[in-house]
């Protein structure tokens, strides 16, 4: 049960190109506000403002303020068909 949810969050930080540590201190998260319809970063909300809006689960991911997020796509293949080593290493240490 708690590795399917773990899974899902990390698929979620795969295609946003997302780190846990950015997820978790709502980087990249916005409320709208309801009359304006203005988008306000989750961050900048006071407490109970944040408790409310967390409480109705108003937090919505804005890609645009996420400078690393190609879309879901290239994102994707980026994290599993990019080489993070030269070449010729072969994992020997």
């Amino acid at each position: 049960r708690y590795a399917l949810e773990i899974f899902r969050l990390h698929v979620g930080f795969v295609s946003r190109n997302e780190l846990a540590r950015e997820w978790k201190n709502d980087e990249y998260y916005v409320v709208y506000d309801e009359e304006s319809g203005e988008a306000m970063p989750v961050k900048d909300l006071d407490g109970d403002e944040y408790n409310e809006h967390f409480d109705a689960n108003n937090f919505e991911y804005d890609g645009s303020r996420n400078p690393w997020d190609r879309g879901w796509q290239s994102n994707c293949f980026a994290f599993w068909c990019n080489p993070r080593w030269p070449a010729g290493q072969r994992g020997d240490f």
